[in-house]
Order: structure tokens, then C-alpha cells, then sequence
């Protein structure tokens, strides 16, 4: 029932429309139009001298003619532009036809304005009506009788009523005009916050050897969103510890959870840590110990960061040799070789430990051994001598003694040797003289004598000759003897410093 009585309604407001505006019938009868309501696009408006306005008729074709009331307050040029003169009232007048139409206009001395804002944060899309504080302060101008504009119309803009719209990232002086007057606002357009709506992260759940690292990632929803960082914390940094950039590192066996924050959402991975197992053992094939010391076995564990306790066995095959505690530090008990086994889970190594002898040990050796060689060489010594004693005595016993000069020697036995040869002559002149034989014979047997004599003391004069080299000889083998001993001892002190480092 309702639409019938709309569409009769409907039907009627056609029939009376073409009852009452006919068209033309094609032999020269014309319609007669509705008329449109004419106005102009405003009442009243308030300026300041200098000022301009554009007024503007509407609802009609036909060109108004304009006119002021009083041009000492404002005039109007034929297109309806006004120009505030001076302080004032008056009308601007649009006649059209015998009719008019009015805009009264209010001249007002203005001496400053300024805007509610200086400065003007805005996010991009977002806008801010900016106000006008007049002075006088009874100064009454509408925001649209303002000339406004902005210095960078991309990056901010402002309407006809002072209203400033943010577009993109950037700085705009927007500047109020009124008159000769005018103030500025600088405006800084931010990009607009977006808000996360949720994130995701790389990893829900991970399983980690302590020492190892992995790095995790978010993704944020939507991408474009304002806040991107991301805060990263552990529930547990004695288990596993997360840097600023989501690097995972596991610390000790244990379980704890990884979390990611932005803008207030977060996003957890759970982590477990497991110990890096041991897979197999090294130690030193073999072991020296001198009598007296102690050393520890050292073991590297395969794989070297391996985390699993480790308690391995330790056993001596010979304890008369070497005995090792169950905390691998072996100690001597007598000189020889042993083997020690160590043995971890169903691993074993085997050590072949040698004891050597203590530096008391060696040094008491050495010391007998230099006492030896130093009492050989005085017995070859004294030997030696001894040997050139019997000699000499033998000498001295057969030849005895000539205690004169070897001057003396030579001259006594030159006139010998001259009177036997005189003696010589005589004989071979006289052979059967008796007298002159035994002459001659006995100055040669005192020749013989002389000569023995003489001998005698060259020995012994060889004698202590060769006394002198035998004790040089005998000094130079006792120094050798010392300086050998000494480098033995000082090899023997290294030795043992090497084995204290041990």
C-alpha cells in the first residue's frame, strides 16, 4: 500500500511539471524556465585596508553590475573583486536587472595577528585546523577571508579556512595573510605511525649443544609498520644468552625460552640445551719421571669443547715401578719402565711410563765417576815418574856425576883429546915404548870417565825435563776432568728443571 501512494506521488509531481513549464511546440511558443535563486557567496565579511575580496552571483547568467555605498571604506571593480580602503562600513551592491543584492563590509584597523601555532608536527594523512589571534583582540575576521598558503603544496597544504593537511615526509611554511599582514607556521610532515599487528619468529622451538650458536629471525606484520625494533631477552642467561640481533648462543645443559619484542608483541622459541658428548680421549704415549717427582697425566678430550662429565680409570700395570692415583698423577717408586692404562666408558690409552734416576742419584754417580778418572790420571802420573826414577838412578849409579860447568867439561876435554893425539904421534914413532902406552891408554880411560860423567848429568837434566812436561801434561787432564765434571752437573740441573716445568 505504501509504494502505490509513493508512485501516485511520483506520478503527479510529473503531470503538474509539464502542466506548468511547457517546452516549445515547434511553431515558435516558448517555455517559461523555472527561476533559479540568485545569492551572492556571501552576506557580510570583515577586512583591513588593503585587503581584497572576490564576491561572486550565482544562480543566474546575467553579468551584475557592481557598486560600494561608500568608496572612502571599500570599492569593487566590475568583476566583484573589493578593495578595503579605510575604517568602516558600507555595502557592495550586485544590481542584476531591477533587483540587488548586498554584502555589507566592515573595514577594521588591524595591527598584528598571529597564528595559535608556531610550529606543527603532523603525521602523513593527518590535518590540524590552525586559529588566528587578532589585535585588537574585538578584531573579528573570518578564517576564510584569509589568504592562505603553504611553501611546498606536496608536502603540506592548507584551505581556505587555515585547515593544514599532512602528505608526505617533509618541511612547509604555511603563511596566513591578511592585508599587508601576514604570519607564518613551519610544518614537519612525518610519516604516519602504523601499528604492528602481530609478529612471527623463525623458530618455535630449537635443541642446541652447549657452546653452539644459531641465529633466529622475525618477520613483523604488517612489514611497513612504524616500529621495527626488535627486543630480544632470555628467561635464563645462564642456559642460553641472545645478543641484540637475535644470535642464539647455548651456555649449559638446561632448557629456557628465547623471546622477541616489538611494540609490546612478542614471540617465544623454546630452547633446549644438550652436553657435547665425548667420543674419544688422547693422552701421552710416553711418560719420563726421575726418582723423587711426580707428573699428572694430561688428557685432551676428542671432541676438544666436549661437555660431558669425564671420569676415567686409572691403573699401573707395574706398582714396584710406578703407582697412579684416580686423579692420574703418577708417582715413581723405583727405576724401570711400567705401562699406565686409562680407561673412559669403553675407551682405553696406554702410557708407557719410564723412571729415570734423581738428580742425587746422578750427581753421586758422577761424582765417583770424576773421582776415578782424576785418581787414574795422578797414578799414570806418578807411574811415569816412577819410571823416570830408575832410569835417572840408573844413570847415576853407572856414570856418577861431573859436577863442573859445561865449559869447563869441553876444555878439560879438549886438552885430553889433544894429549892423547900428542901422545899418539910419539907412540907411532916410539911403538915399543912401554911408558908412553900406559900414558896414552890411562889419559884415554880419563877421557871415557869424563865423557860417562857428563852423560850422567844430561840425564838427569832430561829427567826433570821431562818431570816438567809429565806435570803439565798431567795438569791439562785434571782441568779437562773439571770442566767435563762441571757440564755434566749443569746437564744434570737441566735435566731436573726440565722435569720440575713437567
Amino acid at each position: 500500500m505504501k509504494i502505490l501512494k509513493k508512485a501516485i506521488i511520483v506520478m503527479m509531481v510529473i503531470c503538474m511539471s509539464v502542466t506548468m513549464f511547457p517546452v516549445s511546440d515547434g511553431y515558435g511558443t516558448q517555455t517559461v524556465q523555472a527561476a533559479s535563486k540568485v545569492k551572492l557567496n556571501k552576506a557580510k565579511a570583515t577586512l583591513v585596508p588593503g585587503q581584497k575580496l572576490k564576491l561572486k552571483i550565482s544562480g543566474t547568467k546575467t553579468k551584475a553590475k557592481w557598486s560600494s555605498s561608500k568608496k572612502s571604506v571599500a570599492t569593487v571593480d566590475s568583476k566583484g573583486q573589493i578593495t578595503a580602503k579605510k575604517k568602516g562600513n558600507c555595502y557592495i551592491v550586485a544590481k542584476i536587472g531591477k533587483k540587488q543584492y548586498k554584502c555589507k563590509v566592515t573595514v577594521v584597523n588591524l595591527s598584528a595577528f598571529t597564528l595559535n601555532k608556531k610550529s606543527l608536527s603532523l603525521e602523513e594523512n593527518d590535518g590540524y585546523q590552525l586559529k588566528i589571534k587578532y589585535k585588537p583582540s574585538n578584531v573579528k575576521i573570518s578564517s576564510k577571508d584569509v589568504k592562505w598558503s603553504s611553501s611546498d603544496d606536496d608536502i603540506a597544504g592548507v584551505d581556505e579556512e587555515g585547515y593544514v593537511y599532512g602528505y608526505t615526509e617533509g618541511t612547509a611554511t604555511i603563511t596566513a595573510k591578511i592585508g599587508n599582514k601576514k604570519t607564518k607556521c613551519k610544518v614537519t610532515v612525518k610519516p604516519a605511525v602504523i601499528d604492528v599487528d602481530s609478529i612471527d619468529i623463525s623458530d618455535s622451538t630449537l635443541e642446541m649443544t652447549v657452546g653452539e650458536e644459531k641465529q633466529l629471525y622475525v618477520t613483523i606484520h604488517p612489514d611497513n609498520a612504524t616500529e621495527q625494533n626488535i627486543i630480544w631477552s632470555s628467561s635464563n642467561d645462564k642456559i642460553v644468552s641472545v645478543d641484540k640481533n637475535g644470535l642464539v648462543k647455548a651456555v649449559s645443559e638446561g632448557t629456557a625460552d628465547i623471546t622477541a619484542t616489538v611494540d609490546g608483541i612478542a614471540a617465544k622459541c623454546k630452547v633446549t640445551v644438550k652436553p657435547i658428548y665425548i667420543t674419544d680421549f688422547t693422552v701421552d704415549e710416553k711418560i719420563e719421571i726421575r726418582m723423587g717427582n711426580k707428573k699428572s697425566i694430561i688428557i685432551t678430550l676428542v671432541p676438544i669443547n666436549a661437555t660431558e662429565i669425564f671420569k676415567p680409570c686409572y691403573e699401573s700395570e707395574d706398582t714396584t715401578i710406578a703407582v697412579v692415583s684416580q686423579t692420574g698423577e703418577i708417582t715413581p717408586v723405583s727405576v724401570g719402565e711400567t705401562v699406565i692404562k686409562v680407561r673412559f666408558k669403553d675407551i682405553e690409552k696406554k702410557i708407557i711410563v719410564s723412571i729415570l734416576k734423581s738428580k742425587q742419584q746422578l750427581l753421586s754417580e758422577e761424582d765417583t765417576r770424576y773421582k776415578t778418572e782424576v785418581s787414574d790420571i795422578n797414578k799414570t802420573y806418578d807411574d811415569q815418574i816412577a819410571g823416570y826414577d830408575e832410569g835417572i838412578e840408573l844413570a847415576i849409579e853407572t856414570y856418577g856425576y861431573y859436577y863442573g860447568t859445561y865449559e869447563e867439561y869441553r876444555k878439560e876435554l879438549t886438552t885430553l883429546t889433544e894429549n892423547i893425539a900428542t901422545l899418539q904421534k910419539q907412540l907411532i914413532a916410539n911403538p915399543n915404548n912401554t911408558k908412553l902406552k900406559k900414558q896414552l891408554n890411562a889419559l884415554i880411560d880419563q877421557k871415557d870417565t869424563l865423557q860417562n860423567e857428563w852423560k850422567g848429568k844430561t840425564e838427569v837434566e832430561m829427567y826433570n825435563e821431562l818431570k816438567e812436561d809429565s806435570e803439565e801434561e798431567r795438569t791439562q787432564k785434571l782441568e779437562e776432568a773439571k770442566t767435563k765434571h762441571l757440564k755434566n752437573i749443569e746437564d744434570i740441573n737441566a735435566l731436573e728443571e726440565k722435569n720440575l716445568k713437567w
